[in-house]
């Protein structure tokens, strides 16, 4: 099992790619090919707006942890559309 530890929403795509040594190209976080395939696309709109596209399949269990260390401004919103694979504990 893969344990991922994010500290900041906003920097949600450069803590994933550190800790899962992936790359980033123009906001869109790539997961390696040992891990699975696919990517997570962040959009911001501005005034502290993003959509997040989230399009991947993981070999095997990850778990994130949000541990937000200072505040930031925002509001998660989540629409789950036709993803039968994915479980939020």
């Amino acid at each position: 099992m893969r344990n991922i530890k994010i500290n900041s929403i906003l920097n949600l795509l450069e803590e994933l790619s550190q800790q899962m040594e992936a790359s980033i190209d123009n906001d869109r976080f790539y997961f390696p090919s040992k891990y699975g395939s696919g990517f997570i696309q962040k959009n911001e709109f501005g005034d502290g707006l993003i959509f997040q596209e989230e399009k991947f399949i993981i070999y095997d269990d990850m778990v994130l942890t949000r541990s937000i260390e200072q505040q930031e401004d925002y509001l998660s919103l989540y629409f789950l559309i036709h993803s039968p694979l994915l479980t939020y504990i």
